[in-house]
């Protein structure tokens, strides 16, 4: 087997460092800055690779919120002239003592994803905890290729990938902020609206009209659903947010889905673009199928529904639910009414400036508050998205705070406003199906997801979007807004984006 490094190297920088912002607060900056192989093991068809991975101002804290954060990283491979297909890593997967300056060491998280001992990707994380330090870990990871199909003198090349994300503890946390927020989720009593109600297991839920149940009250007087049907129960299998997982720190960037792009059939990936180049949109390629982004650092706009699952199953992550996208916001904290992803109901309102407008620098320059929430919305900005991770550089140093950089209680950025995130709802039985099963890394014939009991491709319906936008008023930022929770988009709408999660591993 020979594995063609020379065009790994090339793609990692087009795919990785370029779609990472490089002056956020909370992690950014992955890199690998060696790369070579070990020797095969022709019996076991297998072989190491063995990198250095690194990136910037990451986190592992004990206390508050108790998390951390790393990169799912994972790889794709393709003989001569085929199409890429998703690496298996080896589930005895070993690691060397990683360090970063100051020598903490790392930890691997994976899955036995596929039963038979591979893992579709690898978390790499600090072991012990650091506050917002630069990290080095060297990585031995082992390639199961023979499972991949590959014999032992194949010619191949490889191109890893490194998405970061956060951690969201196993732990019960509440619905609804005890406000009255359009469509938002409440314990019923028969008297009041405002009740949170607590999730502390996976269980079902029950949704209706009795004391103790989860409910919700429909703005919408027509029969399109735009906050649900309520109907349920919600059952055992929809991951409701308790039991810990993994969400993507950032929106998808363009970047990041050009480097998906290049990975799957042309034809596909064009259908998926839609050419969509208005605003900050700008994907282009040529004829050699490799796709770039002018801007690779802002987020991905005019997202599908079928482009945002497609992606996420070929990346082996999954869809994030409504009820997980509350538990990332609010967290274990004290619900506060009408309140955003930064945790208090005070938002920023003069217009911003930047500086380095267009480029992986570019910051919000004045008008930033100090005091209140940061975040993109109509009436700090109101003509287009901005660089992912950008509320997080402004010239506060160390001391900036979650409210300042408008980030989550885990540190999960751009969760209120910015792009409105495409989520699966528990407002349709065909949100409500939904398992949580992870993608696989391979697409169906026609270059979209194929996962069981993920909303459909060709319909949207189980699916909504939340989180607000760059475009629209400060009420759709809110936590518990669920104006559009169960709206189906089946289309591409330039305020629309997404992000992925995973369920965390239990080993």
């Amino acid at each position: 087997m020979n594995l063609i490094l020379n065009d790994y190297l090339k793609l990692f920088v087009l795919a990785i460092f370029l779609c990472i912002p490089v002056s956020t607060i909370l992690g950014n900056n992955v890199r690998i800055t060696t790369l070579n192989y070990g020797d095969k093991d022709l019996n076991d068809q297998s072989i190491q690779v063995n990198l250095t991975l690194e990136w910037d101002n990451s986190w592992k804290v004990t206390t508050g919120p108790s998390n951390h954060d790393a990169v799912w990283l994972f790889a794709k491979f393709r003989d001569t002239n085929g199409m890429w297909q998703h690496v298996l890593f080896n589930y005895d997967i070993s690691m060397d003592h990683g360090h970063s300056e100051i020598n903490d060491l790392a930890t691997i998280d994976l899955s036995n994803d596929d039963g038979f001992g591979n893992a579709h990707g690898v978390y790499i994380h600090s072991k012990d905890p650091i506050a917002q330090q630069s990290v080095s870990y060297e990585l031995s990871l082992k390639w199961n290729y023979g499972q991949n199909g590959l014999g032992n003198d194949d010619d191949l090349s490889i191109r890893f990938f490194a998405i970061e994300m956060v951690y969201v503890p196993e732990a019960a946390f509440e619905l609804g902020s005890s406000g009255t927020e359009n469509g938002h989720l409440y314990e019923y009593n028969g008297s009041t609206v405002t009740d949170t109600y607590t999730v502390n297991s996976e269980t079902e839920i029950t949704i209706g009209e009795l004391p103790g149940n989860l409910w919700y009250d429909i703005k919408d007087s027509t029969a399109s659903y735009k906050q649900g049907d309520q109907l349920g129960p919600i059952p055992n299998d929809f991951p409701k947010g308790y039991e810990a997982f993994y969400c993507m720190k950032y929106e998808i960037s363009q970047g990041l889905f050009a480097g998906f792009l290049s990975t799957i059939n042309k034809e596909y990936a064009d259908e998926l673009l839609k050419k969509k180049t208005s605003q900050r949109n700008n994907i282009t390629s040529a004829d050699d199928s490799i796709y770039t982004a002018a801007e690779p650092y802002a987020p991905l706009q005019f997202l599908s529904w079928k482009g945002l699952a497609a992606f996420l199953d070929w990346s082996a992550l999954r869809p994030m639910t409504e009820l997980e996208f509350e538990k990332a916001c609010r967290g274990t904290a004290t619900p506060v009414a009408f309140e955003y992803a930064w945790g208090n109901n005070d938002v920023a309102t003069s217009v911003y400036t930047y500086s380095n407008e267009g480029t992986n620098t570019e910051v919000v320059a004045t008008n930033y508050s100090t005091t209140l929430g940061n975040a993109m919305y109509n009436k700090t900005n109101n003509t287009q998205p901005y660089r992912i991770g950008k509320m997080s550089s402004f010239n506060l140093g160390s001391t900036m705070t979650r409210v300042q950089s408008g980030s989550t209680f885990y540190g999960i950025m751009e969760m209120s406003g910015n792009m409105e995130e495409r989520i699966v709802s528990i407002g349709r039985p065909e949100g409500r199906s939904y398992t949580g099963m992870h993608g696989d890394g391979q697409l169906s014939e026609d270059g979209l997801a194929n996962v069981t009991n993920w909303p459909s491709n060709s319909t949207s319906i189980g699916t909504g979007v939340k989180g607000g936008t760059y475009s629209k008023g400060n009420g759709r930022m809110r936590i518990s807004n669920r104006i559009s929770a169960s709206q189906t988009y089946n289309s591409e709408k330039k305020q629309i984006g997404g992000r992925g999660v995973r369920t965390a591993p239990t080993n």
